[in-house]
């Protein structure tokens, strides 16, 4: 009798879930469109876009921007600045709660990114 159960309720279930993507594959998608350039000239506008670095990256389609070694931040001050507003509880850990930092911790931030900058120039110095 379970054995029966069983075999029927997955045989509806199977049944459904193929009648389920069967109407997903009848939708009509963009990609069923005929195309409007030839390769030739989408493969020329990519290569035109990578050179003047304008290619876009992701969803944001952010442009790349040369970096340049006049930066004021290094990576020693940015590290430091994240750990120390890591230890402040300045944070996000997930996408309800976005902390705001006071002056005083904008300024304990600040003051321990100085530091382990100062620390390295004076190690490199040495």
């Amino acid at each position: 009798m379970q054995f029966t159960t069983h075999f029927i309720a997955s045989t509806v279930l199977a049944t459904l879930g193929s009648a389920a993507m069967a109407v997903e594959a009848e939708q009509a998608s963009t990609w069923m469109t005929p195309p409007t350039k030839s390769r030739a000239e989408v493969v020329a506008e990519t290569q035109a876009a990578v050179r003047s670095s304008t290619l876009p990256r992701n969803e944001a389609s952010y442009t790349v921007v040369a970096s340049s070694s006049s930066s004021p931040l290094t990576r020693t001050l940015v590290m430091a600045e994240a750990r120390e507003a890591q230890r402040l509880g300045l944070t996000a850990t997930n996408d309800g709660e976005v902390p705001v930092a006071s002056n005083a911790q904008r300024e304990q931030v600040r003051l321990a990114g100085l530091r382990a900058v100062r620390t390295d120039s004076q190690l490199a110095a040495e």
